[in-house]
């Protein structure tokens, strides 16, 4: 069964209240009289639609993000944090437009939505797996190749690797490679998404952006 992620940005802004965390990606305020409420009720006027995540279903990043569609054990690569939950102080009218969306009830684990999780963007960063970083495994001769062809033209392309955690047997007709690079390119994409709408709502640090985010099958 495939899984996807639904995640959304939101920032630590103040609007005249205080400071509090407001989403500014999937349904963000664009004007002050905005006509949408928590009951659902709602007209297009004053809200945009945008997706993080560009509708990817990217593994390798679940596994970063949450642990999902992974095993530690196997991994020598592990997750920036295991799942923390929804923060309690999230958008409210998020919360409640996907509770009532998907029928989610965040205080039990009997939906198909899990591992609910929220990263700044200094976690993300402070996690190195942005950087060129030392990876290493086993690959097919063929794919790595194309790995190596790619690096050369500046193209990032992702071979399907063999971590040296896994059984043995699955390094059948593959050959042991290290290499240097960016671990996971969707990760890069997501920073500079992040890095994009601070610079729009003024947002001086790090710690005051942040995706929050679940998976469903």
């Amino acid at each position: 069964m495939g899984c996807d992620m639904q995640v959304f940005c939101e920032g630590f802004i103040d609007e005249g209240l205080g400071k509090n965390w407001i989403n500014i990606d999937h349904w963000f305020r664009s004007d002050d009289f905005s006509e949408i409420s928590l009951d659902g009720s709602s007209s297009s006027s004053g809200f945009n639609y945008k997706d993080i995540n560009q509708g990817r279903r990217n593994y390798h990043l679940f596994y970063l993000l949450a642990g999902v569609r992974g095993w530690d054990e196997y991994n020598s690569y592990l997750p920036i944090s295991k799942p923390k939950g929804i923060p309690r102080d999230m958008d409210p009218f998020i919360k409640s437009y996907y509770e009532k969306f998907w029928e989610i009830d965040f205080s039990k684990d009997t939906s198909d939505c899990h591992d609910a999780s929220y990263l700044t963007l200094k976690e993300i960063k402070d996690s190195g797996y942005a950087d060129p970083m030392l990876t290493k495994g086993w690959v097919t001769e063929e794919g790595f190749e194309e790995k190596l062809e790619g690096m050369r033209s500046g193209k990032y392309i992702f071979v399907n690797f063999v971590d040296i955690k896994e059984p043995v047997e699955r390094r059948e007709n593959r050959v042991y490679r290290e290499w240097t690079e960016v671990y996971n390119n969707y990760l890069i994409d997501l920073i500079n998404i992040m890095e994009k709408y601070k610079k729009e709502w003024q947002i001086i640090s790090d710690e005051d952006i942040r995706i929050v985010f679940w998976f469903d099958n």
